[in-house]
């Protein structure tokens, strides 16, 4: 333990002194490097820090000092008074320099300390929530270095808190001036602490786990943190201290009545513990459904109304008791071979169409082991996989996972595979054992599994648990492929979904490249744009447009799939129910509207374009004159020069006539030659 907490300080950058700390006391010591394991009280000090967050806006409070010249955002702490605990100090130093009052939220976290009364399991207590070391020097040049050991703890505000009207006047110390409070999302709470290293993706509707990314997109844990990063151990905290806030519902009644839960009068009785933690179960249920919402960011609205689709048409049968499963499309590539992705799938073991479909040539269906263990003893799921050949996967009951390895084994049969981003599509699905006509409920697809038999499920007899084993001994060939026709009808609908947001994320990036023209031309600025680039971007867009238009089957209102099946199987219903489940048809409109407004950019380049060859022709044909008339000019010149000269000599050789004919000038000429 010593070595490794020995190796842990010497990691450690060269100490800085803490922003809001006051002086310390003159070192007593001339040694500059603390023991690793222990310190004397003047070699440390206690401190204590908040995460306080409002669950009723999602947001977390930081402070940042804004006497710096770079911006500093922090969560709130300072030293421990003496007399003081540390959860007193905690929250008023949240008071001093954030301005709020907020209280310890009490919550079943899991910790070392010891629980008196608590036989098993983790009852609701406020203890420190993580510990951070930081090494300190002093700010007045000496070389001591001091261990401040900071307890933070998680607190919660009310929907209606509000921030001290003295906040930055009366009450705050000499080292709080210049010090600003603000609600902050938690996304980008994490940004500001980790200095833009860090990013949040928040957490799934299962466990409440959110991943915090590096800029490498590698996963951040509390051991990848230096022990200097103060910045980075702040943001992790915020972000795993989100998910006990949203998961837990003790520290309030703030976030209880926003998860539905009234506490009842006996709920403080040790007798009711039982009706509590229903009711608990049941507030984190309404709480799992919210959150599925806000997590889907492709059609909120839509998602917003499946979870009470869903429950108004399956509670009326006791479908509560059946087991929600996932369907999901991945576009990972732009198209595919499947005669070679058969051939690869046939060379891995698995049969190709086990329902004898027929239809090979256009869907590829087999089934993969939800895991790669394959052990004897244990017992595998399986779940259905279909390969389209517009470059789509669709999987149903199978992990990511299992997915992007099937991506990977037949790469070799994929068209300009998409191997960085993979766009993803989901629904979920309930095996509906009552009929045997399938349907869309809301979100969820209500897979009518019943066989063709009578066998009729009972208000006593509704478990699926205790009634699959005879549903799977009727269940014919025929009810497997008219199952498997109802899985392909869905899929195919899902990877239309899917394919389609390709395209949107292609000219999403298209139309960022071009944001700037509108812009540009608004100001009357001159475009620098070269032929070139002219010339790419009509090429792109045309490409989008026969994509959108001519190549594929987003626009077909039935794929070929379809046209050859039994009219009362209802595959085009289920194709179609899809399409509207996932709002195709107004995407398609949306996105030929912005294919319309890309298209005037583009005419407006291709404008400017001509316009400059035009200029180019008409400076050129002025210079062809400008020189003609130079020439012109010349020969003018020359010419007129000539004529004069012709003129002078002529007048010359007259006045010479005219004086050898004069007498008298003659005479002249002769006095003086005598002379």
């Amino acid at each position: 333990m010593e070595a490794e907490l020995t190796r842990w300080v010497s990691d450690l950058p060269a100490p800085l002194a803490l922003p809001n700390a006051p002086p310390t006391t003159p070192p007593v010591s001339r040694r500059s490097i603390i023991h690793p394991t222990h310190w004397p009280s003047t070699s440390f000090v206690l401190a204590a820090g908040t995460a306080t967050f409002q669950p009723s806006s999602n947001k977390v409070l930081l402070v940042e000092d804004t006497a710096r010249q770079q911006p500093y955002w922090f969560l709130p702490r300072g030293r421990k008074d003496v007399g003081e605990t540390l959860e007193q100090c905690a929250l008023r130093e949240t008071f001093e320099e954030a301005g709020y009052e907020p209280s310890l939220l009490n919550a079943p976290i899991f910790t070392r300390q010891p629980i008196p009364g608590a036989n098993c399991g983790f009852p609701a207590h406020s203890e420190a929530f993580h510990v951070q070391l930081m090494p300190l020097t002093s700010r007045h040049g000496s070389t001591h270095t001091t261990m401040y050991i900071a307890f933070w703890y998680l607190c919660i505000i009310p929907r209606d808190a509000s921030r001290h009207p003295d906040y930055g006047l009366s009450f705050v110390g000499r080292h709080e001036v210049g010090y600003r409070s603000a609600l902050v999302d938690i996304e980008h709470a994490v940004h500001l602490l980790s200095n833009g290293r860090f990013t949040y993706h928040p957490s799934n509707q299962i466990n409440f786990q959110g991943l915090v990314l590096d800029e490498e997109g590698e996963e951040v844990v509390w051991e990848d943190i230096p022990g200097g990063d103060r910045g980075g151990v702040q943001a992790l905290i915020v972000a795993r201290g989100w998910e006990h806030v949203r998961l837990e519902n003790g520290g309030g009644d703030d976030i209880r009545s926003e998860r539905g839960f009234t506490p009842s009068v006996s709920e403080t009785d040790s007798g009711s513990e039982a009706l509590r933690m229903g009711e608990l179960i049941k507030a984190v249920g309404d709480e799992l459904s919210r959150v599925a919402s806000e997590l889907s960011s492709k059609s909120s609205l839509r998602r917003i109304a499946a979870a009470s689709e869903a429950a108004k048409s399956t509670t009326s049968y006791g479908e509560q008791k059946h087991k929600t499963k996932l369907c999901t499309a991945y576009c990972t590539a732009e198209k595919y071979d499947l005669t070679h992705a058969a051939r690869v799938i046939r060379h891995k073991g698995y049969a190709i169409d086990p329902s004898a479909t027929g239809l090979v040539d256009q869907v590829l269906h087999f089934r993969l082991p939800s895991t790669e263990l394959k052990d004897p003893d244990t017992s595998v799921g399986y779940g259905d996989v279909f390969i389209f050949p517009s470059g789509n996967i669709v999987s149903w009951s199978l992990p990511q996972s299992r997915i992007f390895s099937l991506a990977s084994l037949i790469l070799s049969a994929a068209d300009h595979p998409h191997q960085e981003e993979v766009e993803t599509e989901d629904l979920e699905y309930i095996e509906d054992p009552r009929t045997r006509r399938s349907r869309i409920s809301g979100d969820v697809i209500m897979l009518g599994t019943a066989p063709s038999m009578n066998f009729l499920l009972t208000e006593n007899n509704t478990d699926p648990d205790t009634t699959s084993g005879e549903q799977q001994a009727v269940l014919s060939a025929a009810d497997e492929l008219n199952i498997t026709l109802a899985k392909i009808a869905f899929s195919s609908g899902l990877a239309r979904s899917t394919k389609l947001a390709v395209l949107e994320s292609l000219l999403h990036e298209y139309l960022v490249t071009t944001s700037t023209i509108p812009t540009l031309l608004s100001k009357g600025s001159r475009l620098p744009f070269t032929r070139s680039f002219i010339l790419g971007k009509t090429g792109e867009l045309l490409e989008f447009r026969a994509q959108l238009n001519l190549y594929s089957e987003l626009t077909d209102s039935l794929p070929d799939i379809f046209w050859d099946s039994r009219h009362d199987l209802g595959l085009e219903g289920y194709y179609e129910s899809v399409g509207r489940a996932l709002d195709v048809n107004v995407r398609i409109k949306q996105l030929n509207e912005k294919l319309d407004y890309a298209s005037g950019i583009v005419e407006v380049l291709r404008e400017r374009l001509s316009e400059r060859h035009a200029l180019g022709l008409e400076w050129m044909i002025i210079l062809l004159i400008t020189v003609e008339v130079g020439f012109e000019v010349l020969r003018l010149w020359k010419e007129g020069s000539e004529e004069v000269r012709e003129e002078r000599d002529y007048r010359r050789w007259k006045e010479r006539q005219e004086r050898e004919g004069d007498e008298e000038y003659q005479r002249w000429r002769a006095v003086i030659k005598g002379r």
